[in-house]
């Protein structure tokens, strides 16, 4: 189970609560909510990633063109 979800859990229910208790549809909910989760850490990654890579191409694109500027100049 994500750990996003037992916290959840656990501030919802209380932290004694026995995820064993909970009806199997209602399990089968947790564990496609918990799927959920760590699909989108993953794509959050993924997104960071790419947004550092465009970030650093950016800045190295500027610095080019700021010293071409001062070299016209």
């Amino acid at each position: 189970m994500h750990k996003l979800l037992k916290r959840q859990l656990k501030r919802h229910y209380g932290k004694d609560y026995d995820i064993s208790s909970f009806p199997q549809d209602i399990l089968k909910l947790f564990e496609d909510v918990s799927i959920s989760y760590d699909e989108l850490y993953r794509e959050k990654k993924f997104l960071e990633h790419t947004l550092d890579t465009n970030s650093a191409e950016l800045e190295e694109a500027n610095e080019k063109i700021s010293l071409q500027n001062e070299h016209l100049k």
